[in-house]
């Protein structure tokens, strides 16, 4: 099983009440609110890195069989479940590293080109049902055969501009950075250190846009189409 750093802020039922929160505090600004109790969150469940064949898939048959070999995508799900009839405001950020090294054989590295890539895509949901969803990013067949393997991947939730759940993992074999993680969290024990924020991993990363992507503009948005949340 990968390592993996996750937070639950609380671990309860996700109920996002942000509303009823605000509403109890006096009308004077600004009012300090400890949003790890005023917006409890959880039922969040994150893909499992350590399991590539749960995630790393290939192109669905929809319309029939193709001449071409079948690709292979990094579909990020993640499930969670809202208990208010309705949650208006949602925004999730996905990050990813890829790993030169790790899945692309030296001969068919390209020269010279750094090994450590960082893909983000932000993505915004609104009038959100009470019950179970799911939210989707997806990296691209050519991410993974350009750039490697998934070395780490992160997810960051928020309601209303609150943070309410983040998680991180990191693949097999990155033990180095997840002891620099947890070494600057034994530091500032009060702060939630994040590896997208934490320059020692983010120097060494180069930005690549593009690759990860909405799964709405994929081949698997025809796939159980009623169980994802479609963003704005």
């Amino acid at each position: 099983m990968s390592p993996r750093i996750s937070r639950l802020l609380p671990a309860a039922a996700l109920v996002f009440a942000v509303g009823a929160a605000v509403a109890q505090q006096p009308a004077a600004a600004p009012v300090q609110i400890d949003w790890t109790k005023a917006v409890p969150a959880a039922k969040f469940k994150p893909p499992r890195l350590g399991n590539e064949s749960s995630w790393r898939l290939k192109t669905p048959r929809i319309y029939g069989n193709s001449a071409r070999k079948e690709q292979e995508w990094g579909v990020l799900d993640y499930l969670f479940e809202t208990l208010l009839p309705w949650t208006d405001d949602m925004v999730v950020d996905f990050h990813v590293i890829l790993d030169a090294e790790r899945g692309i054989s030296p001969a068919n590295r390209e020269k010279d080109a750094p090994r450590f890539s960082y893909l983000n895509l932000s993505l915004r949901y609104g009038d959100i049902a009470k019950g179970e969803h799911k939210v989707c990013a997806v990296i691209l067949p050519a991410a993974l055969q350009r750039f490697g393997g998934v070395a780490a991947i992160g997810c960051e939730v928020k309601v209303k501009g609150f943070v309410v759940y983040t998680d991180q993992q990191f693949a097999n074999g990155y033990q180095n950075m997840t002891q620099l993680i947890q070494q600057a969290q034994q530091r500032s024990p009060r702060a939630q250190i994040k590896w997208w924020e934490f320059n020692p991993i983010m120097d060494k990363v180069t930005k690549r846009d593009g690759y990860l992507v909405d799964r709405a503009k994929t081949p698997f948005s025809l796939v159980a189409i009623d169980e994802y949340e479609v963003s704005k």
